[in-house]
């Protein structure tokens, strides 16, 4: 469903359960891969990931973060030691079949966003974003929320502002996720700051840009 790397040789990929945990991949050379699942928890009946956007994990020094959803469930799977050991940490997000955590971003090892929701449901806005402020251990619910699904979030690289994106929107926060303010009705999939620049992409090989961003 996605991955992350710490540097240009090592990373962590993770997928859908097998033998009833998330599939975890890890490398140190960029080159081969060793099968590290069996420090995943028990995944819950119907729990999995969703590759939307390929931002359902996030690494931060020797964090890791890990979102899920379907089923009974929307957890987020949080490491201190670099994926070597796992807490599986419930969230606020809505849970059901298709609904779920589809992005995340976190701005350091305390700040973070997860968005999502369900995207046969793309206007419903229960359950479609949720904050962290002390490392994934505890989320919150927004004051106000994304107009519907969201497949993706990103920070800025100055870390002054978020943006997440999906079918029926865009939105952006000054304040680490706690409000959101609309700025466009194009529907999106990905997200991505680059230096002062904002790029997304979405259906058809749509491509967005937005310059000079903070």
């Amino acid at each position: 469903d996605g991955f992350a790397f710490w540097y240009d040789m090592q990373a962590l990929a993770y997928g859908d359960p097998i033998n009833g945990k998330m599939a975890l991949l890890r490398t140190n050379n960029g080159l081969f891969w060793k099968d590290a699942t069996d420090s995943m928890p028990n995944a819950l009946e119907g729990e999995a990931g969703f590759a939307a956007s390929g931002t359902g994990i996030c690494i931060q020094n020797d964090m890791v973060w890990i979102g899920t959803g379907g089923g009974e469930s929307t957890r987020v799977y949080r490491s201190s030691d670099r994926g070597n050991s796992w807490d599986a940490i419930d969230t606020p997000m809505r849970k059901g079949e298709g609904y779920g955590i589809y992005g995340m971003a976190f701005l350091d090892e305390l700040h973070g966003i997860t968005v999502g929701g369900s995207y046969v449901d793309s206007l419903n806005t229960l359950g479609n974003c949720a904050i962290t402020q002390d490392g994934g251990m505890t989320w919150l619910v927004p004051d106000t929320v994304p107009r519907g699904y969201r497949s993706c979030v990103t920070f800025s690289e100055s870390g002054s502002y978020a943006v997440c994106v999906g079918r029926s929107g865009c939105e952006f926060s000054e304040n680490k996720g706690m409000s959101w303010t609309p700025f466009s009705d194009e529907g999106y999939w990905v997200c991505d700051v680059g230096g002062s620049t904002l790029w997304a992409s979405g259906r058809s090989g749509k491509l967005g840009r937005i310059k000079r961003v903070r």
